[in-house]
């Protein structure tokens, strides 16, 4: 067991994962920027919802016309900006909205990339770790086997002598579950 664990370890360790590792920074950093970015847009949705439903449209838009008249606008000017203003945030929110949307997108494909690279990366461990998955599992069925040698040994020695009935319970259901995962054949 120890050289199969050896041969494994030395092939594991030839291989060069730097193109992998190169690839998930690059996808992390991208992401970190497009949390950023939802942050930001997320902090400016905030402010345009309190400017929105902290002030009634009537009052804000009396006050953005008395400030225009006073700045010398025209009365129909002045009373188009306020509108304007208004509806401005209404679009900016919208546009917020959807950029968010996109933005929640490409975090979710960046999310898909990364987990493609590292499967890849897994896969390429999987040659050199099957020798050491069959010796393992010989290891195992031989336990297997012992363990229903076990069992009909005392199986027949509870029979016979009526003692042990209880551990050959507990050992028979054991070697039923190894049974039914199919490391031990069926007799």
């Amino acid at each position: 067991m120890t050289a199969t664990f050896d041969n494994a370890a030395k092939a594991i360790a030839a291989l060069d994962f730097t193109a992998e590792q190169q690839a998930v920074s690059q996808l992390m950093a991208e992401s970190a920027k497009i949390a950023e970015a939802i942050e930001r847009a997320n902090v400016r949705l905030g402010e345009i919802g309190f400017i929105l439903n902290s002030r009634s449209p009537e009052s804000e838009a009396g006050r953005e016309v008395a400030d225009a008249l006073l700045a010398g606008s025209e009365p129909g000017q002045a009373a188009a900006l306020a509108t304007a203003s208004r509806e401005a945030l209404l679009i900016e929110r919208a546009n917020l909205s959807a950029g968010l949307y996109d933005l929640r997108k490409r975090e979710a494909a960046i999310g898909l990339e990364v987990k493609a690279v590292q499967d890849s990366a897994r896969a390429r461990l999987a040659e050199p770790l099957e020798p050491v998955i069959a010796e393992l599992m010989a290891e195992a069925k031989a336990a297997a086997d012992a363990m229903a040698n076990a069992y009909a040994a005392l199986e027949g020695l509870s029979i016979s002598t009526r003692h042990g009935a209880g551990e050959a319970a507990k050992l028979g259901q054991a070697v039923a579950r190894l049974r039914d995962r199919g490391l031990i054949e069926a007799k």
